[in-house]
């Protein structure tokens, strides 16, 4: 754990130590199965895609979830691509999790050091870093690389900006407009960089090697060739994310609206002190309030007995504004992911409180020791949520019990695994809570197909349908309903639709080559061979 100081530990003992405490207690992740939350989307359903390395440049110009969605993280996907093997394994998805945790895991403590904190003070607080319950969301939930790369990328800016400032060399600066530009290709959240850092070389006072210090304010208008780079590579950015086809998604709601947002906001706070309910799929529905109230007083109470109120209050802004998108979700989702580089601002707070302190390092390596083996048992425990499809299903269930996408989650893996029965309840329940809730319907008619029931299946689908009429799913189940009640040309239409709705759609590939065959259109069969090809699907010649 963390040593007692009997004498100066080095950095490199202090990161050794930081390192290992993030690999016990995420080494359990290596071994995890998929999810089968979001990582289907991302990583299962492109299986093929990913092992294309040299179509990597693609990426560049296409939306997160190829047209699904309104992000664009062409370096989450590259990196998804570096990992992925045919046949699939979660396994190297999962090393590289882990890989990325110590990595920023590093960068942290770097950075605490070159803020001027003690190595006593610097190693406590990058081991709670290393080992915080937050963290497991981001290392054992596979499409939470997106926090760990950006904390990479944000940690590598700051300490860029630090050197740079220290030295005045143009290379170091280039190095942190790179890393700014990665960051913001990884995650939108990155446009906040600027915004934090540029409070933090008003606002702190800078020493001489660009730590924390006595030595005055800095001349602002050494800053501009910072400020202009800024400015250009957030110009560059978006006129280049403008030109890539993405989703439309629906608003959110106003800031603060109904007081929901704020609820939210506390409730994510309470989990970074208080990280006792934590959920795959955390929602205010779910959440407590008064941890976060608790977080909020403890942290005013540093605030006030802080010597250097910039550093605290620099960190807890850097927590909400890092946080800030949260506020517009229009899914209602505040996932514990978006924590992670929020949970390292704030605790630029607790370093800071324990500095002012004066407190002898003994202390501070027992205050330390306590929080890690705290923390890090729960979150060797909580990790078992995200271990498979069967775990998330059931502790989103058991942990967000009136979020209807928690019962879809579960039903969803409960019927993979062929319990029908669970699943259809799931479907049902979630309809309970949410009347319109995307996919129940058709998910029902799904369970309808299986067992040959296809007027209950083209029942729940037509109710589908009249939520969404261009669901992509949704027709192609009805086809499939057309197909078995002997419609076949019925069927090629809306399996033909459900393709034109969804170009990736592989199984409708695959049922309307078997429904053209079946009507004899030797060209629409060969068009859909050629097209599962190309989705790296080999069907045998004769194959109906």
């Amino acid at each position: 754990m963390i040593a007692h100081p009997t004498r100066r530990m080095t950095f490199a003992q202090a990161l050794l130590i930081v390192l290992a405490l993030a690999a016990a207690v995420h080494a359990r992740c290596l071994a995890f199965d998929f999810a089968h939350l979001d990582d289907d989307r991302l990583v299962i359903e492109r299986a093929h895609e990913l092992t294309q390395l040299g179509d990597a440049p693609k990426l560049f110009n296409q939306a997160y979830d190829k047209g699904r969605s309104n992000y664009f993280r062409p370096l989450v996907v590259l990196s998804f691509m570096l990992d992925a093997r045919e046949p699939l394994s979660p396994a190297p998805f999962h090393r590289t999790n882990l890989l990325l945790h110590l990595l920023a895991c590093g960068l942290f403590l770097t950075l605490l050091s070159c803020l001027g904190f003690s190595p006593t003070v610097a190693l406590a607080v990058a081991s709670v870093f290393a080992v915080h319950p937050i963290s497991v969301a981001a290392v054992a939930f596979i499409p939470g690389r997106n926090d760990t790369l950006f904390a990479c990328f944000f940690f590598g800016a700051w300490l860029s900006l630090i050197a740079f400032r220290a030295r005045r060399a143009l290379s170091l600066l280039w190095i942190h407009l790179a890393c700014l530009l990665a960051a913001l290709l990884t995650k939108e959240t990155a446009v906040a960089i600027p915004l934090f850092l540029g409070g933090w070389i008003a606002w702190v006072p800078s020493a001489p090697r660009g730590g924390v210090g006595p030595s005055g304010r800095p001349r602002l208008r050494d800053d501009i060739p910072v400020g202009l780079g800024w400015g250009a590579v957030l110009a560059v950015w978006w006129s280049w994310r403008s030109h890539v086809p993405l989703a439309r998604v629906a608003a959110g709601p106003e800031p603060f609206a109904s007081g929901g947002s704020l609820a939210g906001l506390l409730m994510m706070l309470g989990k970074v002190m208080l990280p006792w309910r934590l959920s795959a799929l955390a929602n205010p529905r779910d959440g407590q309030i008064w941890p976060g109230v608790v977080t909020a007083a403890v942290v005013a109470a540093a605030l006030w007995r802080s010597e250097r109120r910039a550093v605290p209050l620099l960190g807890l802004g850097g927590f909400f504004l890092f946080l800030a998108p949260t506020w517009l979700s229009p899914t209602g989702l505040l996932l514990e992911g978006r924590l992670y580089v929020p949970l390292a601002c704030l605790l630029l707070v607790l370093a800071e409180w324990l500095r002012s302190q004066a407190l002898p390092s003994p202390a501070v390596a027992g205050l330390g020791v306590t929080a890690v083996l705290l923390l890090g048992a729960r979150s060797i425990a909580y990790a078992g949520d995200y271990r498979d499809a069967l775990a998330v299903g059931e502790g989103v269930v058991r942990t967000a019990p009136n979020l209807p996408f928690s019962y879809m989650t579960a039903g969803n893996a409960w019927g993979s695994a062929g319990d029908a029965a669970r699943a259809e309840w799931a479907f049902r329940r979630a309809l309970e809570l949410d009347p319109g809730h995307l996919l129940a319907h058709n998910n029902l008619a799904v369970l309808a197909i299986r067992r040959h029931d296809y007027a209950a299946a083209e029942q729940q689908l037509a109710a589908e349908l009249s939520l969404d009429p261009d669901l992509a799913l949704a027709h192609l189940n009805l086809g499939i309903v057309r197909r078995a009640q002997g419609d076949f040309k019925a069927a090629a239409t809306e399996l033909a639709r459900a393709l034109r709705l969804d170009p990736d759609l592989v199984q409708a590939m695959a049922e309307l080559y078997v429904t053209d065959s079946k009507l004899g259109d030797a060209a629409g069969a060969a068009a859909m061979l050629a097209d599962l090809a190309r989705h790296g699907i080999r069907v045998p010649t004769g194959s109906r």
